[in-house]
């Protein structure tokens, strides 16, 4: 039966062609969309899944008297990130985060000059956390953080552009220390570079741009206080919420006799935690409006060929209604003639969606590493699952808008059949 429905449907497909083949390229174009909507939800669920990663904003702003002048202020200290790891059983890992931002930004080494807006300030276990690749060396030691050492790890981009193709490892560069209130011309200080590591996404750790150079925190010998802004933490394995309410215990507990903590509900609030929590790749707000925009493509384009599916089938009845008035005169039965046509359906639709499907193969990985430049999220490709619900669903809607001409092919009276041809 199922064999003789298929002859069928190809025979009924193969009287227009040139139709046939224009309603499956229009359902394939609706597959590939929803192949990628699947694809974009199931990366940004697999990043919240897999990443136990936060940046914690530890800096409060307090405006002065109702004025504009605001000072941002933090009383979080190097030693109260070792005791937070000591009294909280949740966290993995935890490390300075901060970005400095230079007035003059340039960097020099071997006469050549790289303008270098933000350098990132962490401490050595930035590089794990963040699972950081390297093509040269490695990142700086916690003996190399807690001697003060001068010592940076650049980006491939700054490496070939400082040094060529020659090893950027061992050799000096020179970075801006601002001394005093002299901003605009701060003096270039030596740094020993260590390491060469691959560009990093845009959208690694919410940074506002790539990051191309990184230093310890106590390179910054002007500071008169060790206290930090921002701080990376990484919760252990389905710790993130419970790392979250220890980290904010925790903290009260180190202030809880500090009168500016008191008096300004402390440093570190629930706010902004709330505020800046992230997967390792980034904010999932841009992720959000990319699934809404490819969504809302998507269902168009599903609107689209399902009217095409609607279409073909109702002239298929019309061009067939003899032949119909023939079958039902022999005996064939209003379910046998609603199921060849609605087998019809499900075959065109089905044969969009796997042409979809061959496409979404052969276009996500190249559409992947766009994406992965412009949205947050560390993975981007077609699971069997994701294909599979593709296929469910680009059948399921062509077999829905296929209903309608089955039933009227199935409700045809075969003297008036035959009598209108």
């Amino acid at each position: 039966m199922l064999l003789f429905l298929l002859t069928l449907t190809i025979k009924r497909l193969l009287r227009s062609p040139l139709r046939s083949a224009l309603s499956i390229l229009q359902v394939a174009l609706g597959g590939f969309a929803v192949l990628v909507v699947l694809a974009l939800i199931a990366a940004k669920n697999q990043a919240a899944l897999s990443s136990n990663t936060f940046v914690l904003n530890t800096a409060r702003v307090e405006q002065k008297n109702g004025t504009t002048t605001t000072t941002m202020y933090s009383l979080f200290s190097s030693s109260d990130l070792k005791k937070l790891l000591q009294t909280t059983s949740s966290l993995e890992q935890a490390t300075v985060y901060e970005q400095v931002t230079y007035p003059t930004p340039i960097i020099e080494a071997s006469s050549r000059r790289f303008k270098l807006q933000t350098i990132g300030v962490v401490g050595a276990e930035f590089a794990a956390i963040m699972s950081i690749d390297f093509v040269a060396g490695g990142f700086f030691s916690h003996p190399d953080v807690e001697s003060g050492k001068r010592v940076v790890v650049i980006s491939q981009t700054v490496a070939k552009l400082l040094f060529g193709n020659t090893s950027a490892v061992g050799k000096p560069i020179g970075i801006p220390l601002i001394v005093g209130d002299n901003y605009q011309k701060p003096r270039l200080i030596p740094y020993n570079v260590v390491g060469v590591f691959k560009d990093l996404s845009p959208n690694m750790a919410g940074l506002a741009s790539q990051i191309h150079l990184f230093r310890p925190p106590t390179l910054e010998k002007n500071q008169k206080t060790t206290t930090h802004s921002q701080l990376l933490v990484k919760a252990k394995s389905n710790r993130l919420l419970e790392a979250k309410d220890e980290i904010l215990a925790a903290t009260k507990g180190f202030y809880q006799k500090n009168q500016a903590f008191i008096r300004q509900k402390g440093a570190l609030t629930i706010a902004s935690i709330n505020e800046n929590l992230l997967s390792t790749t980034g904010d999932s707000n841009q992720l959000d409006s990319a699934i809404s925009v490819f969504g809302v493509i998507s269902l168009v384009i599903l609107a689209v060929c399902s009217i095409s599916i609607f279409s073909i089938q109702m002239v298929s009845v019309a061009e067939q209604t003899r032949e119909i008035g023939l079958q039902k005169a022999l005996g064939a039965s209003n379910q046998m003639i609603r199921r060849e046509y609605l087998f019809s359906s499900g075959i065109l639709a089905l044969a969009g969606a796997l042409l979809g499907l061959l496409l979404a193969i052969l276009l996500i990985p190249t559409l992947a590493g766009t994406l992965r430049n412009i949205l947050p999220m560390a993975d981007f490709s077609l699971t069997p699952l994701s294909a599979l619900a593709g296929l469910v669903v680009v059948v399921a809607v062509g077999v829905i808008f296929g209903l309608y001409p089955a039933l009227l092919a199935s409700r045809l009276r075969p003297v008036e059949a035959l009598k209108d041809t």
